[in-house]
């Protein structure tokens, strides 16, 4: 399976408590570098208050051995996150 616009995947990110009882700060690094933001607790794999686990995101592009993807939420900055494709591996593919 290759990595194509619209497919859904698990990006590995760090959390951290937000400030409702629903929500997350998440942070996701990046050979591009970081992304932060306020995430529902509902698109994280395991619902952890602190600690590591993946966010679901919807891939938008890939090209020139890169991607852009959604993260659900609000991003402090943007709501796009960029990556090399070599970073997801398509086991990572959210299976919808």
């Amino acid at each position: 399976m290759t990595l194509d616009a619209g497919n859904v995947v698990w990006i590995p990110c760090e959390v951290r408590p937000g400030a409702f009882t629903n929500e997350r700060k998440v942070l996701l690094s990046s050979s591009y570098g970081e992304w932060i933001g306020f995430v529902p607790v509902a698109f994280l794999q395991e619902p952890i208050i602190e600690g590591e686990t993946k966010i679901r995101a919807v891939i938008i592009s890939v090209q020139n051995g890169s991607f852009s993807a959604k993260i659900p939420g609000d991003g402090i900055g943007t709501t796009l996150y960029k990556d090399l494709t070599s970073k997801v591996n398509t086991f990572n593919t959210v299976q919808t």
